[in-house]
């Protein structure tokens, strides 16, 4: 499905809306986001288990939203955002040859279903401050055991935590945007309100690994004004 996103972004810019209202505009637009983890390092005797993020990987979004404007200060706004995000760990076993661990990534990817609901506020004519709340629907993608022969310890392990990922979440945001002409440039961080993982149970005993997680994305929006 590599090609689900430009699939999407393509329906986006191709959806008709009808919708009247005096200062109030539709905003549709894609951009690139980045997914990063937040947690701490867990070991095990033998076992290293922390986040794992694609901080140098950004990955195309799709966005649709409605606005309505309020004494040319204020915009509320709500929309609908896809993606697909991808959720890392790392899982290693403890190597006494090299004093270090040998070190196995995994992902888990989910397409991402994100409804916001906004504020801008008006700091000039074109730059304007972005806040506010969403929720977050998830559909995680099917996993396949991966098993390595170099550390047959951690291959349980390593699967187990392909399931530990919890795709829906509630979020509170903020950035920044500005206005050229019927663009809007903006940057936004997204912040889940809560873990976004379950407890992993190794040894009949059930263990916090990490679990928040933010995204950073950087979007260009073009406006189509109502009637």
């Amino acid at each position: 499905m590599k090609n689900t996103n430009i699939v999407i972004i393509i329906i986006l810019f191709l959806t008709p809306v009808q919708l009247y209202s005096q200062k109030s505009f539709i905003q549709i637009g894609f951009g690139m986001h980045q997914d990063i983890h937040m947690g701490a390092t867990l070991i095990l005797d033998t076992i290293l288990i922390e986040p794992y993020s694609i901080k140098d990987e950004y990955r195309p979004t799709g966005m649709i939203s409605y606005q309505k404007r309020f004494k040319d200060k204020f915009e509320i706004e709500i929309g609908f955002g896809y993606s697909i995000t991808y959720y890392g760990y790392i899982v290693g076993l403890y190597n006494s040859v090299f004093n270090s661990f040998t070190k196995k990534i995994g992902t888990r990817a989910a397409h991402t279903f994100t409804f916001p609901i906004n504020v801008n506020i008006s700091l000039t004519k074109r730059l304007y401050v972005k806040t506010g709340i969403s929720a977050t629907l998830g559909i995680l993608k099917p996993s396949k055991p991966i098993y390595f022969n170099d550390t047959p310890e951690i291959n349980g392990i390593y699967n187990s935590m392909q399931n530990i990922f919890k795709p829906n979440s509630i979020n509170y945001g903020f950035g920044l945007g500005y206005k050229i002409w019927r663009f809007d440039i903006v940057y936004f961080r997204k912040n889940t309100i809560g873990k976004v993982t379950k407890p992993i149970n190794i040894n009949n005993k059930d263990y916090e690994v990490f679990g928040r997680f933010y995204s950073n994305t950087f979007s260009i929006f073009y406006n189509f004004m109502l009637k």
